[in-house]
């Protein structure tokens, strides 16, 4: 009789362990919620999280607790063939915070930081932009032009006038370009200066 009701209770104590193991289990799977990072806008770039967990990137999901907050950081890719990805903000969801620094007028705009707290599943979208290459200034011929137009042609060609000299001159009519520093057709870098003369016309 008494091994009868040893081995009853020690089914009973194994069976109340089981359960409260169930429901610690339960509950701690309760207690985790899912935060996603998405990623938007024609840019590149990494988002990570403190707690660790998400590097998106590659892994742009994580698993936290319920009521953690959690500190996220932008970082867009960099720049290839001369172009660059720029960080663009964050979904209103995240608010942006600044880091402590002695000089707030050099952090970057927008903030790269941001901090949500989650309460159930939860995404936040970060956007990087992206912005092409700067064409190349390709000279136009602008001789025999007046300042204005030869300004004018010359920005279309993604370049501006540099110095501009002025000289008397007989053969060439006053106000108009006689010469310039780069010939036509030279490729420089974006808005590249071209040096021009200018008549004075006669002395």
């Amino acid at each position: 009789m008494r091994t009868l009701l040893v081995a009853l209770c020690a089914t009973l104590v194994f069976s109340a362990a089981a359960a409260a193991g169930g429901a610690t289990h339960r509950s701690s799977a309760v207690d985790q919620v899912t935060l996603t990072v998405s990623k938007g806008g024609t840019g590149t770039g990494l988002v990570t999280s403190n707690p660790a967990g998400i590097s998106c990137g590659i892994t742009c999901s994580g698993q936290f607790a319920i009521g953690t907050t959690v500190f996220l950081t932008a970082e867009p890719s960099p720049g290839s063939n001369g172009g660059y990805s720029a960080f663009a903000g964050y979904s209103e969801n995240c608010t942006p915070f600044a880091r402590q620094t002695t000089e707030p007028d050099k952090l970057p705009r927008p903030l790269p930081w941001c901090k949500v707290t989650v309460s159930g599943d939860t995404t936040v979208q970060a956007l990087f932009d992206y912005f092409p290459p700067d064409p190349p200034c390709v000279v136009p011929n602008v001789k025999g032009m007046t300042v204005y137009h030869a300004k004018r042609r010359l920005w279309s060609g993604h370049c501006h006038a540099g110095q501009i000299l002025h000289f008397w001159s007989r053969k060439v009519k006053k106000g108009r370009v006689f010469w310039q520093d780069q010939p036509q057709g030279s490729r420089l870098v974006y808005e590249a200066p071209v040096d021009l003369a200018v008549s004075k016309g006669r002395r």
